[in-house]
């Protein structure tokens, strides 16, 4: 094997070893809503940025500046495609994942300030099979 190719294939298998799972998406995004906190407006809506907050789906967006706020998961990902994630989540094609992310994030009554509610860790076990203690 020529040395470009066993480069190549060096640099193949770090970015395989750097995708995320969908449960470590769930994981890492609640843990970064507990710490700063959902981003939403003053009228509950969802904001894509917002200081130092990033909304679930926007935690994952390449440039989450570039989208409406408000825009749906779903919409953004059929207009243009899964090449708008960051590299580390590229590899989870599944707009369905991505549009129960997005609502954990939106539902109001997931939350109690930056702690999850009872109601939400039931979300993400019915809508991940992930288990938040």
């Amino acid at each position: 094997m020529g040395l470009i190719l066993q480069c190549f294939v060096s640099h193949e298998r770090k970015i395989r070893m750097l995708k995320l799972t969908k449960e470590e998406v769930v994981l890492r995004t609640v843990e970064l809503i507990s710490v700063y906190g959902r981003s939403i407006d003053q009228d509950d809506n969802c904001k894509y940025i917002n200081n130092e907050q990033r909304c679930a789906f926007g935690l994952w967006l390449i440039n989450p500046e570039e989208f409406e706020d408000g825009a749906i998961a779903r919409t953004l990902l059929e207009d243009n495609g899964y090449f708008i994630l960051k590299p580390e989540v590229s590899n989870i094609k599944d707009v369905n994942f991505w549009s129960r992310l997005q609502i954990l994030h939106d539902s109001n009554s997931y939350w109690h300030g930056k702690e999850l509610t009872n109601k939400g860790k039931k979300y993400i076990y019915s809508a991940f099979n992930v288990i938040i203690k």
